[in-house]
């Protein structure tokens, strides 16, 4: 059964799947309810029920895209460069399929008012666990060097010919083998400073 009990409502997961399959194929601006409804052959009134609006139905699905989103890093300790390509590629090809297209466009309209990498790290918490062992206090904190990989994740997935050295820096970041830092390194407490590279 599809159904679920999540917080207040009951959720159908073909909605969520709905909303960002038709985000990828018509676009962020030219899709609504009534585009989603019609996709779940249902009346919108039934989805206005359920979600009270339209923005609170992309919150929602939001969420839900990250919570998925989360259960893709699933590492044992072991080797820190398999691992981080293991989720690397796992992020990747989600980014890819139609509902992560969708997720691309829809994760700027949930949070207008700010960016919204700083509350969809938050949401990785095995993300940030991983990047924080063997990290030493002196260095940035995982949550920042977190949203920096995840912005340049995102990057990667929408600016193919910069994959590689996108990955690259990412990985850079999070690797345990630096022995020593440069005094030129970035502040990675300020992710715009990245903003050139991306």
């Amino acid at each position: 059964m599809l159904r679920m009990y999540f917080g207040d409502m009951f959720v159908d997961h073909r909605v969520e799947k709905a909303v960002l399959e038709c985000i990828a194929e018509r676009g962020i601006d030219a899709t609504d309810v009534e585009t989603v409804a019609a996709r779940l052959q249902r009346g919108r009134s039934t989805l206005y029920a359920q979600y009270g609006n339209w923005q609170k139905l992309l919150v929602y699905t939001h969420q839900r895209a990250l919570e998925s989103i989360g259960t893709l890093f699933d590492c044992a300790a072991g080797d820190r460069r398999l691992e981080f390509d293991e989720w690397w590629a796992r992020l990747r090809a989600f980014l890819c399929e139609p509902a992560g297209r969708g997720f691309l466009q829809l994760r700027t309209r949930v949070s207008p008012a700010e960016p919204p990498e700083s509350k969809e790290v938050e949401q990785l918490p095995a993300l940030i666990a991983w990047v924080n062992r063997n990290r030493s206090p002196l260095e940035p904190s995982a949550t920042a060097v977190t949203q920096v990989i995840w912005l340049l994740a995102l990057s990667a997935a929408t600016c193919p010919a910069k994959e590689i050295d996108l990955r690259e820096l990412a990985w850079a970041l999070v690797d345990d083998s630096r022995t020593s830092k440069g005094d030129d390194e970035l502040n990675l407490d300020s992710p715009e400073a990245l903003a050139p590279l991306l």
